[in-house]
């Protein structure tokens, strides 16, 4: 079966504050990771529906069970940075979420890949993605359960 699913790409503009930047000027390493999650969340209530409300009443919680962040060049303080995410693909209880941080050039400064997994709450187990949530993170009616999603046709969200 083809997949006709368009995932909803987040993107959010950045500068680091003061506080977050090393001794050797550049953005600490912990603070990457904040961006990234942060942005997600956002997005999510920004994009898909899912404010803090709706997310407390879901019968399922949302979780990142992994985060690998690869660092290609350094964010000094003065530096504005974009990041874009999207689900890259979802399976059962998990999905993968493909972040990029940018600067205003368009160089890569880090990538991060987000494991995130769909854990009911009355169990504390995983549970499949419920469709009411899995649809909101793509732009067309119904995404496709095979799991992969591909870049082309992208729907881009402000």
């Amino acid at each position: 079966m083809q997949n006709h699913s368009k995932p909803i790409i987040f993107r959010s503009s950045h500068q680091p504050r003061f506080f977050e930047i090393d001794p050797y000027g550049h953005l600490s390493m912990v603070h990457y990771a904040a961006y990234f999650v942060e942005h997600r969340f956002q997005g999510m209530s920004q994009h898909c529906g899912l404010n803090a409300q709706v997310l407390a009443d879901l019968e399922v919680a949302i979780y990142c069970s992994n985060l690998k962040i690869d660092f290609k060049r350094p964010v000094f303080a003065d530096t504005e940075f974009t990041i874009e995410s999207h689900v890259a693909s979802y399976s059962g209880s998990s999905a993968i979420v493909s972040c990029s941080m940018y600067d205003k050039n368009g160089r890569l400064l880090a990538s991060c890949q987000m494991d995130v997994v769909c854990i009911d709450h009355q169990r504390g187990k995983p549970k499949r993605w419920p469709d009411i949530v899995i649809r909101r993170f793509f732009d067309d009616p119904v995404a496709e359960r095979s799991g992969h999603v591909g870049n082309e046709g992208v729907a881009y969200s402000a």
